[in-house]
């Protein structure tokens, strides 16, 4: 019996709980969740919008405590190729717009990340990041914020995403696409992204002869991507742990130093 409080009581600390009936999918918030709620509906009405993304975000219908969608079938890792490829179309797709270049600080709201210096962010850290960024030009597409093999799936035979609560409509998919080879690295070193960024990423070097920038510029560009779709997920500022602020100040610091 005690087991099986403490099984219930584990459940209910996670945000979220999921489950499928038929072919939909239910997800539901706990009171931990209400605020990726708010931010997974709002990224999810923002992204059918966004022309970039066009018919590969699954649909989500606001319900009492949660939503409901389409059940997709999942990416395993035994076709990981699938993914791959959809990954690789979107980046070419990306780079393919010239005319919406912009610098990777313009996509970001530094004024609102400053805040929070009242939970430990050093703003000297921020501010050196911002005038870096305002000389790194990306095409500013939107971005899914959270993009891994787990936030994707199938529906009749086409990939569709899911789990849209860190999208900036004025983000790039550049650190999207960082982002889903970083969490294959965080995920074998079973690490932080903030130690996994650190490390040498084939990935991300070919990428940068690409955009004619840096893989430490880049690295950077994903880290203030990573934080910024992090603390919206928070809602409010003031709800941000203190350690996470520290890993933050972490990897900002070692890639202030990195060559």
């Amino acid at each position: 019996m005690q087991e099986l409080l403490r099984k219930g009581w584990k459940m209910l600390r996670r945000p979220t709980l999921i489950y499928h009936v038929g072919n939909r999918t239910y997800k539901v918030f706990t009171p931990y969740g209400a605020n990726h709620k708010a931010a997974e509906l709002s990224g999810n009405s923002g992204a059918m919008q966004a022309k970039f993304w066009e018919n590969q975000v699954l649909a989500i219908e606001p319900q009492l405590f949660g939503f409901a969608m389409q059940r997709g079938e999942p990416i395993s890792p035994v076709s990981v190729e699938i993914a791959d490829a959809f990954i690789a179309a979107k980046l070419r797709q990306a780079l393919e717009q010239p005319n919406q270049w912009r610098t990777v600080a313009e996509g970001l709201d530094f004024c609102r990340l400053r805040h929070l210096g009242h939970k430990g962010m050093c703003l000297r850290l921020l501010r050196k990041a911002e005038e870096e960024l305002n000389t790194v030009y990306l095409p500013q597409t939107s971005s899914h914020g959270d993009l891994h093999i787990d936030n994707m799936v199938l529906l009749d035979q086409q990939t569709k995403l899911i789990d849209w609560s860190m999208f900036n409509p004025r983000g790039t998919f550049v650190t999207d696409y960082i982002h889903y080879y970083n969490n294959q690295v965080k995920i074998l070193s079973k690490e932080s992204w903030t130690r996994s960024i650190l490390k040498r990423h084939p990935e991300i070097e070919a990428l940068a002869s690409q955009v004619g920038s840096t893989p430490r510029l880049l690295k950077l560009a994903y880290a203030l991507a990573r934080i910024s779709g992090e603390t919206l997920q928070s809602r409010y500022l003031s709800r941000v742990a203190t350690k996470q602020v520290e890993k933050y100040n972490y990897v900002l610091t070692q890639l202030q130093h990195e060559s």
